[in-house]
């Protein structure tokens, strides 16, 4: 067993050390070459490499005890980020084309966080402690191939194929189609959190000395492979026809999407139950661990498998759809554009017992009432309306609009699994849900805009959408030391607010403000939600959908100067409180507060091949938070950044 344990990468010691500048370079080359007066080719290709780090440091306090239970966080983070593209095309006059596109994306993240907290069994004014501290190297990589064509036979493919006349082809008919294949792994060769416990300040909880827990799963190895793969082909047909007043145009087309994942987590410990000397625990952890105390059979180290064995799993969803369009244009004045969608959605999700090894204990159930209650299928009809009215009051353009739509949200793969996943920001602990099914959308929005002739526009819209069986996201049972939060189908919600959008050149101001210019958007929304019998005894079963602010504000000042070689824009974004998960029993429900974003861009050609570019984020100097009734129960410090790029171009 200790054998076993020594195969395991024990080189985990975590040192404090100053970072690099982040830094990145980019490039790109192509060409199009005219063959001859009816054949074009090119292609464009690409590449690009960044390196960056990223300091974090986030609160999170229990909302009972917020002065005594709490969790204090700093995390270091160094990403890596490779890209490249490949894109190639083909053109036969104006009627045939057909274009390929590859894109490569890797990263990788090497984390660090120490993590110090007190909860029930040690609190800050005991002047004892714990210590997580997580290792984390994660690589993504994601490659997607696709292909396009677009054909129409017009005069030029007429004059090749003269039959065309006899088949009874109308000219203007256009057959679009396109085929992509993706595929996307995540691996993490080793994701390593080790517990200790320690002594602390009283008044500051600042750490004075730390001791590994004496305790077989004090260290918790995780190693974790996802594969998914996506296959995506579909076609359309359209046909223009113009008469003296109108402009009407039929499409129809049909389209095929398959995903697939397969994720597989296996997890370990690694700990003694008692140690030959204290001091072996003291560390660093790289001694600790080290392979002379794991074999000393003096120290009773164990190394063992752990987890719940449902962490692993299989998903799959197809979607069969097709679709039909009509899009008519009456004397400049009116369009009417009508259309119906058919989806026929199948998805199967089942656990994946990776140690099972026996037709008793299979890796994945054979149980039929298991396999059933894996199983969701549906096929339905989305139909969609739009009605627009366009004239030239108040402006050279204006255009009223009124639609509706119907709609469909489905799930994520890891939402219909029993699996669990870690949020990446907050630590609460996500469980999915095999039973949760797509949420059916309705949507009716009535919008007018003004497009003027100086290039300044204003658009004012009213918006109304009902959703039957939203996805929610309800706080769930977990220990006072765990935050958990649980996927669910709730009873029913709604959507309703106003939309104001506009942009403004200052050159009415004098001429020296022509280069100035103001944009913004503005929504007011106000939601509802009933949770349903589905929730797990909600604090508050009538409420507000999670993420839905009651305002979301977005304001930009835009300088170009008369000479174009300098560019600038100070941009300011905020959203009103919004609802993060909702508690249960009583608890209050959490509210990720109004986050001001002030964000700074300034660019500087100096010549046409040059541009210099700074970039300045968060300005001031922000924290995300998370409150319930009135207690922050989770903030993050994102910190400031300045970014300075340079680019040339031949």
């Amino acid at each position: 067993n200790r054998d076993l344990a020594t195969e395991l990468n024990r080189d985990v010691s975590i040192e404090r050390e100053s970072d690099d500048p982040d830094w990145g370079v980019k490039g790109s080359i192509g060409n199009n070459f005219l063959l001859n007066d009816e054949w074009e080719a090119g292609f464009l290709l690409g590449g690009a490499y960044s390196t960056l780090w990223r300091k974090t440091e986030t609160l999170a306090r229990n909302f009972r005890f917020p002065q005594e239970r709490f969790e204090r966080e700093q995390e270091s983070t160094n990403s890596v980020n490779i890209t490249g593209n490949l894109n190639m095309g083909v053109r036969y006059t104006d009627d045939h084309e057909i274009s390929t596109t590859t894109l490569f994306i890797r990263n990788t993240d090497d984390e660090v966080a120490v993590i110090d907290f007190f909860n029930e069994n040690r609190e800050l004014s005991d002047g004892l402690g714990f210590r997580d501290e997580r290792i984390k190297y994660e690589e993504r990589e994601m490659i997607v191939n696709q292909v396009k064509g677009s054909h129409q036979f017009g005069s030029a493919t007429r004059e090749i194929v003269p039959w065309l006349d006899f088949a009874f082809i109308p000219e203007g008919l256009q057959y679009d189609w396109y085929y992509s294949d993706a595929r996307a792994f995540t691996d993490i060769p080793n994701e390593l959190n080790v517990s200790s416990e320690t002594v602390t300040d009283l008044a500051s909880g600042a750490v004075i000395s730390s001791n590994v827990t004496t305790d077989s799963a004090a260290a918790d190895y995780r190693f974790t492979d996802l594969d998914d793969e996506v296959e995506n082909y579909g076609g359309k047909f359209s046909w223009p026809i113009e008469t003296a007043s109108s402009s009407i145009t039929f499409s129809a087309g049909w389209e095929y999407t398959e995903k697939v994942r397969t994720y597989k987590q296996s997890q370990f410990s690694l700990g003694a139950l008692s140690v030959e000397s204290p001091t072996i625990l003291e560390g660093p952890l790289g001694e600790v661990f080290s392979s002379e105390n794991i074999q000393n059979t003096a120290n009773n180290f164990l190394f063992d498998v752990t987890g719940t064995n449902n962490q692993s799993y299989i998903a799959v969803t197809q979607t069969d759809a097709a679709f039909g369009n009509v899009d008519w244009t009456w004397n400049d004045t009116v369009r009417v554009t009508a259309g119906v969608r058919w989806e026929d959605y199948r998805q199967v999700a089942l656990d994946w017992n990776i140690y099972a090894n026996s037709i008793s204990n299979p890796q994945v159930s054979s149980d039929p009432d298991v396999l059933a209650n894996g199983v969701f299928t549906k096929d339905d009809y989305y139909p969609s309306l739009a009605l627009i009215y366009m004239t030239e009051w108040w402006a050279e353009i204006f255009q009223l609009r009124f639609g509706y739509s119907e709609t469909v949200v489905r799930p994520d793969l890891r939402e219909i699994t029993d699996a669990s996943y870690i949020d990446a920001r907050t630590g609460f602990l996500t469980d999915g849900d095999p039973s949760v099914t797509p949420a059916e959308m309705t949507n009716y929005d009535l919008r007018a805009e003004w497009y003027f002739n100086d290039g300044d526009n204003l658009s004012v819209g009213l918006f109304y959408k009902d959703i039957d069986n939203p996805i929610e996201f309800f706080e769930s049972a977990a220990s006072d030391t765990n935050r958990s939060r649980e996927i669910i189908n709730a009873q029913s919600g709604e959507v309703y607010g106003m939309e104001i959008e506009g942009l403004k050149s200052m050159g009415f101001l004098g001429e020296f403000w022509e280069q100035f210019f103001v944009q913004g958007n503005l929504t007011l929304q106000d939601s509802e939600l009933k949770a349903g019998s589905a929730a797990d005894a909600p604090t508050n079963p009538t409420r507000e959908l999670a993420g839905a602010s009651d305002y979301v504000a977005n304001f930009l000042v835009g300088f170009d100067s008369h000479d174009t070689k300098h560019s600038a824009t100070l941009s300011y974004n905020v959203f009103g409180e919004r609802l993060f998960i909702a508690g249960r029993r009583g608890s209050p429900d959490h509210f990720e507060q109004p986050f001001h974003s002030l964000d700074l861009t300034y660019s500087w050609y100096p010549r046409d091949q040059f541009i210099l570019q700074l970039k300045a984020r968060n300005l001031l100097d922000e924290s995300i938070e998370i409150e319930q009734d009135g207690v922050t129960t989770f903030q993050e410090d994102p910190g400031m950044g300045v970014a300075f790029s340079f680019e040339w171009s031949m």
